[in-house]
């Protein structure tokens, strides 16, 4: 088992240790607002500011390699989404060989969301480190369903299949360039997580009955189809390409682990 002297972690909820609840709290904390709806607060079931009941996954690899769950690194960095400027211009840099950089609701390519897209998380990562990636640091990355849900939202039609799937490979190209510029700093060891099933989410039943009609089937259907497109973009096109510079990848497949209900197959681990 290889020994990393780090753990830094990119995303969006699924890896996100508190980056967004953080956020979330400071904006409750100003005049006239109110925590933002859907916020992961333990009122809800949530723990410590995770998208989940529990660590997560990358929590769990990171304590398992360097004996440390992952830190939220907010303020750092943090751009206000409307003026453009830091919301904290002398946070100084984040300490630590356990930083996450993942916000919940992250997209590899900025959409509407307030919280930073890859290109902005990785940006804020290398001035934490002043440039210099770790290479005995180990990298994981978990980013694009959030992505994939814009182009097949539950409460509207998906966006026709060929404009889709050239975003897509605008995500891919944009994950690659991205990590290409950690490998090009200083990374070495990069583990990127496959992309889910999106349509596992509940809320592609719009009425809750428990049966997906014709038109919510339609978005369900086009929710995976685009799911395993652009897992297969990274798959077959943005880990090979990182090999190529050097990199060491794992690519750990999700979508063959779990069924569209969002359960664990068994057989899958085998």
């Amino acid at each position: 088992v290889m020994a990393y002297t780090a753990v830094y972690v990119f995303g969006d909820s699924l890896v996100d240790c508190g980056n967004a609840l953080d956020l979330a709290e400071w904006y409750d904390g100003l005049p006239l607002q109110d925590l933002p709806e859907g916020a992961p607060t333990e009122e809800l079931g949530y723990f410590k500011g995770r998208f989940s009941n529990g660590y997560t996954f990358t929590d769990l690899v990171s304590n398992k390699a360097i004996g440390l769950v992952s830190e939220p690194v907010f303020p750092y960095e943090f751009e206000d989404p409307w003026l453009g400027i830091p919301i904290d211009p002398f946070e100084g840099d984040p300490d630590g060989n356990n930083l996450n950089f993942a916000y919940g609701g992250a997209h590899i390519r900025q959409g509407d969301e307030v919280v930073p897209d890859l290109d902005m998380q990785t940006d804020a990562f290398r001035d934490a480190v002043d440039g210099g990636a770790p290479p005995g640091g180990l990298y994981l990355v978990t980013a694009g369903g959030n992505d994939i849900r814009d182009l097949a939202p539950t409460g509207s039609n998906p966006v026709a299949e060929a404009d889709a799937h050239a975003e897509l490979q605008r995500c891919a190209d944009e994950l690659f360039e991205e990590l290409a510029q950690l490998v090009d700093h200083g990374a070495v060891n990069l583990c990127i997580n496959g992309i889910p099933d999106v349509r596992a989410i509940p809320h592609y039943d719009r009425d809750g009955d428990g049966v997906l009609n014709a038109t919510e089937q339609l978005r369900s259907d086009a929710a995976t189809a685009y799911s395993i497109y652009l897992d297969t973009l990274i798959r077959t096109e943005v880990v090979p390409a990182l090999q190529a510079l050097g990199a060491t990848v794992t690519y750990v497949p999700v979508m063959d682990y779990v069924d569209a209900g969002g359960q664990l197959v068994t057989g899958a681990l085998s």
